[in-house]
C-alpha cells in the first residue's frame, strides 16, 4: 500500500496463511488475542468474542503499516520484522536501485530553460481557469507566508451544470454521500508519512521482480516544471522513449470535435506505446 493509502485494515489468506496488514498511517484499530489453547482472535475492537483473561497467552494491536502473519504449517505467528526480512533479502534491491534507477534532478541541468513568456501570463491562468478567488485565498499564503491556505469549508458557488461562467471539467465531478469522517492528518504526519515522489516509466511483472523493475524515472513531485518536463522529453537513456501527443482540438467542433480528439488521442497513446 502507498503512504497516502487508507484508512483500511486489510485481512487475506490463501489457505496455508492468514493474516492482515495496516496501512501506514495506522488510522484504523487492529487488535489481536493469543490464547492458550492455541486460537487467535483479530478484529477491529477488543471483545468481539468473550475471552477468559486467564485464556489469554499475548494481546497486542496492529501497529501502523506492519504485518501480521499466522502460518498454519508451522502452528506460528511470524513476527513483522521476521517477515519483511525474509522478503527484502531475497534480492539485492539496493544494488538494482543504485545500477538503474535514473533521478529527474540529474537529468534537468541538461535541458535548456525555456523562456519565461510573461505577457502570455494572464491569458494562460484565464485558460486553466484561475479566478481572483485562486490568487487571493489560495496563492498567495503559500507565496508570501509559506502556508497551507485556510478557510471556510462552505461552498455556495453555483453547480457547475448549471453556472453561465466556464468551469474546469472536474468541477462538474461531486461526490454523492457523505465522506466517512477521519483523524486529521495534520502537517507532522504528513512529514513522517506521506510522500509525492512518483516513479514514472515502463512497468513489468509484479509478481516476478527482475533488475529490469528498477529501471524507473524518480520524479519528487507530480508537478513539473517546464525544464523537468523538456528534460524527459529529451531523455537518451536505452529503452526510454518519449512522445509528445496534441490533446487540443478546434473550439468550433464543439462536442463532436472533443469526442474526435478523445479517439484519436486514445489511438496515437496505443501507438506510441
Amino acid at each position: 500500500m502507498e503512504p497516502w493509502d487508507g484508512p483500511a485494515s486489510i485481512a487475506f489468506t490463501d489457505g496455508r496463511y492468514i493474516g492482515a496488514v495496516l496501512d501506514r498511517n495506522g488510522l484504523r484499530p487492529s487488535r489481536y488475542y493469543l490464547t492458550t489453547d492455541n486460537r487467535v482472535i483479530m478484529a477491529s475492537e477488543v471483545g468481539v468474542l468473550p475471552v477468559a483473561p486467564e485464556m489469554v497467552k499475548e494481546k497486542g494491536r496492529l501497529q501502523p503499516g506492519r504485518m501480521f502473519l499466522i502460518d498454519f504449517e508451522q502452528g506460528r505467528m511470524i513476527p513483522d520484522e521476521e517477515l519483511k526480512q525474509q522478503f527484502s533479502s531475497r534480492h539485492p534491491y539496493a544494488k538494482w536501485l543504485d545500477r538503474h534507477r535514473i533521478d529527474l534532478t540529474d537529468l534537468v541541468p541538461q535541458a535548456p530553460v525555456p523562456p519565461d513568456h510573461k505577457e502570455t501570463l494572464l491569458a494562460r491562468m484565464r485558460t486553466f481557469g484561475y479566478t481572483v478567488e485562486t490568487l487571493q485565498f489560495m496563492l498567495l499564503p503559500l507565496v508570501q507566508e509559506k502556508r497551507d491556505p485556510i478557510g471556510s469549508m462552505g461552498n455556495d458557488s453555483t453547480l457547475a451544470c448549471l453556472s453561465d461562467q466556464p468551469r474546469l471539467i472536474y468541477d462538474y465531478f461531486k461526490q454523492l454521500f457523505a465522506q466517512v469522517t477521519n483523524p486529521a492528518i495534520d502537517s507532522i504526519r504528513e512529514d513522517l508519512i506521506m510522500s509525492l515522489e512518483c516513479y514514472i516509466g515502463p512497468e513489468k511483472n509484479l509478481l516476478c521482480p527482475t533488475e529490469e523493475h528498477c529501471c524507473r524515472l524518480k520524479v519528487t513531485n507530480p508537478i513539473l516544471l517546464d525544464e523537468e518536463l523538456i528534460a524527459i522529453r529529451e531523455m537518451k537513456q536505452v529503452g526510454w522513449q518519449a512522445t509528445t501527443l496534441d490533446i487540443t482540438f478546434q473550439k468550433d467542433e464543439g462536442e463532436l470535435g472533443l469526442l474526435t480528439a478523445l479517439h484519436r488521442l486514445c489511438r496515437e497513446a496505443e501507438a506510441a506505446v
